[in-house]
């Protein structure tokens, strides 16, 4: 067990850009057809925004001193230890704690809604008009995504079930 892995800059960010590539990450892919820079770029907005989020859904929480969040955080950061310290760096060994670094991400969207709109000071209009381009952006990535059907139904053409 190597305890100076846990002070390494490079083996903290390969961690977190696991644990945000297969949590986040999905949701911002581009299509096979984008160019390599764009879908880089695309990636590292992502992981940006993200890990923004997420740092200022923990501050925020121990800030307001919601100590449900706090058993969450922790139980989190003891099992990022572990698997840091032990090289255990697959993404399929985040999926059990996704959910704690999704809720905190969430957590730190809303929270940094609720401080610049206090006391509703974005006027209803400009909110609403940022719903429609939200809901515009993501039925075109839906639209481009069903492209796909056909492809992914020659992959497999009997389904099975499970028992």
């Amino acid at each position: 067990m190597n305890i100076q892995k846990l002070i390494d800059i490079d083996i903290l960010k390969r961690e977190f850009t696991l644990l945000g590539g297969s949590t986040i990450g999905p949701l911002f892919r581009l299509s096979a057809k984008a160019s390599k820079h764009s879908a880089q770029l695309l990636d590292n907005i992502a992981l940006i925004i993200t890990g923004l989020s997420f740092i200022f859904g923990v501050v925020y929480s121990l800030v307001k001193k919601q100590w449900n969040m706090l058993a969450l955080l922790i139980f989190f950061i003891f099992y990022m230890i572990i698997h840091i310290l032990y090289e255990f760096s697959e993404p399929r060994f985040y999926v059990p704690v996704q959910w704690i670094f999704i809720l905190f991400c969430f957590y730190g969207l809303k929270s940094i809604w609720q401080l610049i709109n206090t006391d509703n000071r974005i006027p209803k209009p400009v909110i609403i008009i940022g719903q429609v381009i939200v809901l515009l952006v993501f039925s075109l990535w839906i639209l481009s995504l069903a492209s796909y059907f056909p492809i992914l139904s020659e992959a497999s053409r009997r389904p099975y079930f499970l028992p």
